[in-house]
């Protein structure tokens, strides 16, 4: 029996032993808690000791040179929490960076996850972009960490990113970005490819809503081009966001160019002017008469106005709608169509013309933390001078906000170790 109870004991030291420790944020060993010159913390040794001594070294002078903290963290697990919300959180606890400059940088390097994050303070992002983070793990550190050689991926990655921090990289990676800026025809594939794309999808819907029989009116169909055209443009939004990320994190960054990223939103533009006139055609499409069948004519702004009422006039006069009157020259039969122009004008209950707008606000009773306030809002129709007065309630006031950041200030400053900065989000995270 006592046999088998000291199996078991060497058994769960031996497993205890084998399965790499997972860190969490506060159980990170912070480096400046044994040596105020130290910047590494490697407690699984997974760099050797002369690799964490030259890259303190190094780093000290950094600090030494500009005052900015960088911080190399080499873990062998973090459990299955993400390296970027690790990241984030311990660069608030340690506080890395001087307090006001927020001039920190955390190197997190997770043998498990086979990833390195870099973590950028506020301060540096100018210096160290997110595309220039991507660069130097991917052309200094990711190489070395493929082949095994931790220490000269940590050695070159941090070596290549204190010269960004100093000032010291003019050659190579600044020309080419400067030559990745230089025009040349590979340049215009993405935005005419954008251009290309868009058209096809505006095209297809125009044909579709022409040919759409439930569609009976200008209106509707010109509501529906508007919907079409909504949709490309939030699409190309979309796009135009992802593409500089898409680009410079890939090998396109040499092929397309700096110039791709620049002109691919600005194809938004005629894109923009041709679904107009996609929609306007359908608008000023010439209806048959309903009461003799005849071609009907579309009045311009200045003759239209004698088949409109006083309040529709008005209506066009402050452009809180836009009316099109077609007349039948057979008949005399006249069609108008209303076209929404202003959205902070509403319909007047009075008088029914749009023209009803806030005029006014006025608290009545301040909101607490603990009651909720009322306040009155004022609408006015200038056309027929009604007015009306609602009574809106003011929701209670929440002390959530005061203490966003309260967290992760006092995190970092209390160990006393680094400065006090605060991470500004940005970096990069790349895998081997």
């Amino acid at each position: 029996m006592t046999k088998k109870i000291f199996l078991v004991i060497i058994f769960i030291v031996f497993t205890i032993n084998i399965l790499p420790q997972a860190y969490s944020v506060t159980t990170v060993p912070n480096p400046k808690s044994a040596d105020a010159n130290a910047f590494v913390s490697n407690p699984n040794r997974i760099i050797s000791q002369a690799t964490e001594s030259e890259l303190n070294s190094m780093l000290q002078e950094l600090e030494a040179h500009n005052k900015s903290e960088v911080a190399v963290v080499v873990l062998n697990s973090i459990g299955n929490e993400d390296i970027f919300d690790f990241g984030v959180k311990l660069f608030e606890h340690w506080g890395i960076g001087k307090k006001k400059s927020d001039n920190g940088l955390l190197v997190l390097f997770v043998l498990d996850q086979r990833q390195v994050r870099f973590e950028v303070g506020y301060g540096l992002e100018g210096v160290l972009p997110d595309a220039i983070c991507k660069r130097i793990q991917m052309d200094y550190m990711i190489p070395h960490f493929k082949s095994g050689d931790y220490d000269q991926g940590l050695l070159h990655g941090v070596s290549k990113t204190a010269e960004y921090i100093r000032g010291e990289v003019f050659d190579d990676e600044y020309l080419s970005l400067n030559k990745a800026f230089n025009f040349k025809l590979s340049n215009l594939i993405l935005p005419i490819l954008m251009f290309v794309i868009a058209m096809f999808f505006l095209a297809d819907k125009q044909k579709k809503i022409k040919n759409d029989s439930l569609l009976k009116f200008n209106s509707e169909r010109y509501s529906a081009m508007k919907t079409a055209t909504n949709q490309i443009n939030l699409l190309m939004i979309l796009l135009s966001f992802l593409m500089p990320f898409i680009v410079a994190f890939t090998d396109l960054w040499s092929f397309l160019g700096g110039w791709s990223v620049v002109l691919t939103p600005l194809m938004a533009i005629p894109t923009n002017r041709i679904a107009k006139t996609m929609s306007n055609k359908f608008r000023r499409q010439v209806p048959a008469c309903s009461k003799c069948g005849d071609k009907m004519t579309l009045l311009s702004e200045k003759n239209d106005d004698k088949y409109l009422t006083l309040s529709q006039v008005y209506e066009e006069k402050i452009k809180s709608v836009d009316y099109d009157v077609f007349l039948c020259d057979s008949c005399g039969l006249t069609v108008i169509n209303e076209y929404k122009g202003k959205v902070d004008y509403r319909e007047c209950p009075s008088c029914k013309t749009r023209d009803f707008v806030q005029t006014d606000s006025k608290i009545i009773k301040r909101p607490s933390y603990v009651h909720t306030g009322l306040k009155t809002i004022v609408f006015h129709c200038a056309f027929c001078g009604f007015q009306n007065e609602q009574s809106v309630v003011i929701p209670k006031l929440s002390n959530s906000s005061s203490s966003s950041w309260g967290g992760g200030s006092s995190g970092g400053s209390s160990s006393g170790s680094f400065g006090g900065g605060r991470s500004g989000g940005g970096g990069a995270t790349s895998r081997w």
